[in-house]
Parts: C-alpha cells; structure tokens; sequence
C-alpha cells in the first residue's frame, strides 16, 4: 500500500534540513525529500499510465495530501509537546520541505488540492517559521486593542 510507504517516508519533511547543501548553485532536494516526493511521482505515473479519469486522479491526490497532512501535523503536535520542536529554524526547516512537496503538485497540476489539504501544516510551519519579533509586534497589536 502506498499509505504505508508514505507513512514511513513522511517525517523526511520534519526532519530534514533543506538548506544543509553548501553548493550555492544546487538545486538538489535532500535525498528524504526526494523519497517522499517519488512516492507521490510514481502514483502519479501509474494513475496517468492506466489512464485513469482525471476527476479520479484528482480525488486520489486530494486524499494523499489529507493523509500527508494530518499524519505531519499530528506528528509536529506530538513533538513539539515539551516545547523544543517549535523553533524558528523548525519552522523555516518544515516550509522548505513543503515548498518543495508544492513545487512538484504545481508541475503536475495538483496545486489546488495540495494547497486545499496541506493547509494545516502549511499554516504551522508558517506560523513556526515566523521570526520571534515578527510574532511580538502582532501579538502586542492585539493586545493593544
């Protein structure tokens, strides 16, 4: 089952550094990411290879990046319980990841559906990635009104 794989592949988008290659002009994707992109790229190819109905193929897409979303950002909650795993670099670290998950539905015509169900996590790593001062200056505008 392709569930299963991407389960286990997943956590690449929390863990890996994408910005840990020093080659300034690479546009290389960590090899955790890459495995987790493939997986995607390879159901993509065998749907388009049996021709199946786009609707369907849609519909597929849809629940792979609900699944994706739910079972990373329950993850993240899970992790970041003691406080350590929410970090700006955390964050900036989460959204490199998935800026590159978004790339590849973009090239593929799933931009909608990875937009749609990656919202969670995507807000999160947002939110996560925000610089401390960034987050100060808002909440003190709240808190001001």
């Amino acid at each position: 089952s392709s569930d299963l794989v991407l389960y286990i592949a997943l956590p690449a988008i929390l863990d890996t550094n994408p910005f840990q290659d020093t080659d300034e002009n690479s546009d290389k994707r960590p090899q955790e990411v890459e495995t987790v992109i493939s997986i995607f790229q390879i159901t993509y190819d065998v749907v388009k290879a049996y021709s199946v109905h786009e609707d369907i193929l849609h519909q597929l897409f849809a629940y792979l990046f609900f699944f994706t979303n739910a079972s990373l950002f329950n993850t993240l909650m899970e992790r970041g319980a003691g406080g350590k795993f929410y970090r700006w670099a955390k964050g900036a670290q989460i959204r490199g990841n998935l800026d590159m998950l978004e790339s590849w539905a973009a090239q593929v015509q799933l931009h909608d559906e990875a937009n749609e169900y990656l919202i969670r996590l995507s807000t999160a790593a947002d939110l996560l990635a925000t610089p401390k001062v960034q987050l100060l200056q808002v909440s003190s505008f709240f808190f001001s009104i």
